[in-house]
């Protein structure tokens, strides 16, 4: 009994080592290992790469750019820097040399909060790393947001030692990280007075986000409104903008830059007032006032396009706006700079009047009229428009809203079974969005389930 019993012991010893020491299969995607999508996205040799590594999604993609982050001697392949020639490092003006550890970090901002398996290990490497490792690995934090907060403590350890553009991406993660960065506060704090205009916007939008001390990054804001340098202005604004109706003090200024020089400058102002939500007559003129003569341009329309959204979100108390909105949409069926917009200033501008609600009364016939147009994004902005006018008694709304349920609730599925795939559903998913006003009316749970797949998609847009 005995020496079958040893034999039977040794069996069984040598398939316990063989599991363990045996390195389990790679997993394969698309008929190739993992790896070779990661290195050929972070080497330039497969330009299908990134968007594969999006399709795969974060579970499989996650891991194999992790282990290329952990290689920072590697160039990249000299295409990549190639393709890439602005690319400047902070100090002395020269091209930085692209490592593949950089490239992977780059790829894993685009899976969001889904990279927080990567964590850790960019804790483990980040202080043995370069400056400019440092502030790609920074930038995954965060695009993590708040789920990356045991990154805190290395980050703020950085903070106090460094300058430039890695000071920056700290302040950034820590605004993205939140209130789970509140231990670092009095070393943010510390930074709302450095020399560097950037660096104080960045901490400043900080400080409002972990803390939420409006006072503090309010100041900051407004003295940033009147530096000379438009990106310094576009910046501050772009800040104001994500701290909405705290924001009411900078609004006189907001508009003055509508007639910056410098169009992101416009654009930033205009978008801002919609979302600080000062209804005032002065505001309401304003936007209007953008409204009113045709667009001679690209940037006219995106101006537009962004001044009809804002009179939107201040809803009913935009009322006065109405007869520009409706102007707007008879002139965007004719309007070639409009056509040739990837923005659709028409369905735009049917949405805000949708949201003005029962006060935009004399735009019921118009919307009624465009419930049956050949574009669709029209046909949609047209029901959202009559629900939000008339509370959706009319019926031609109510049946281009049934039409299209069908197509919403087939994206809302795969988004919820695909939300890796955040680039090409996240188009599909805006295309919808015209829907959600009459939605909420028509079909709540619905709605719900639409609301939490979009904002999975867009949360990191």
């Amino acid at each position: 009994m005995t020496a079958p019993f040893n034999s039977l012991l040794r069996v069984a010893w040598m398939v316990l080592f063989a599991a363990v020491t045996v390195e389990a299969a790679e997993p394969m995607f698309r008929g190739q290992p993992v790896s070779y999508w990661a290195e050929s996205y972070c080497s330039n040799t497969n330009p299908a790469a990134r968007q594969v590594l999006e399709q795969m999604g974060p579970a499989l993609a996650v891991p194999a750019l992790t282990k290329l982050i952990d290689q920072p001697d590697v160039e990249a392949n000299e295409a990549y820097r190639t393709a890439y020639p602005a690319i400047k490092l902070s100090a002395g003006g020269v091209q930085a040399p692209l490592w593949k550890s950089t490239l992977a970090a780059s790829a894993l901002t685009s899976f969001g909060p889904d990279a927080e398996p990567a964590v850790p290990e960019l804790i483990r490497i980040f202080p043995n790393r370069s400056d400019q490792h440092k502030s790609e690995i920074a930038r995954v934090f965060s695009h993590v947001g708040p789920a990356a907060s045991s990154s805190v403590a290395v980050l703020g350890q950085a903070l106090s030692t460094t300058n430039g553009e890695l000071k920056k991406e700290i302040l950034w993660a820590f605004g993205h990280i939140g209130p789970a960065a509140n231990s670092v506060q009095p070393l943010i704090s510390n930074e709302l007075n450095n020399a560097d205009m950037f660096v104080r916007l960045n901490a400043a939008f900080a400080i409002w986000t972990v803390a939420h001390e409006t006072n503090a990054a309010l100041q900051v804001f407004l003295v940033a409104l009147n530096d000379s340098n438009p990106y310094v202005l576009g910046t501050a604004i772009n800040y104001l903008t994500r701290i909405g109706p705290v924001a009411g003090p900078a609004v006189p200024q907001l508009l003055k830059a509508i007639q910056h020089d410098h169009v992101p400058v416009q654009w930033e102002a205009v978008r801002a007032l919609g979302w600080i939500g000062d209804n005032s007559p002065e505001v309401i003129s304003a936007l209007a006032a953008v409204l009113k003569s045709e667009p001679k341009d690209y940037n006219e329309v995106v101006l537009q396009e962004l001044s009809a959204s804002a009179l939107g979100r201040l809803g009913p108390g935009a009322r006065e706006a109405v007869p520009a909105l409706i102007a707007t949409v008879k002139r965007g069926r004719v309007s070639a700079s409009a056509q040739e917009s990837p923005y659709d200033l028409m369905s735009e501008a049917l949405r805000a009047l949708g949201k003005i609600g029962p006060n935009a009364q004399a735009a019921l016939p118009l919307a009624q009229s465009l419930l049956k147009d050949v574009q669709v994004r029209v046909r949609l902005a047209a029901a959202e428009a009559v629900w939000g006018i008339d509370g959706g008694r009319t019926v031609q709304a109510q049946e281009v809203l049934i039409d299209w349920k069908p197509n919403l609730k087939s994206l809302i599925n795969q988004a919820e079974r695909f939300s890796q795939q955040r680039h090409s559903l996240m188009v599909k998913i805006r295309d919808q969005e015209l829907l959600m006003g009459a939605l909420a009316k028509a079909d709540p749970d619905l709605y719900s389930k639409a609301l939490k797949a979009t904002n999975q998609l867009v949360s990191r847009k």
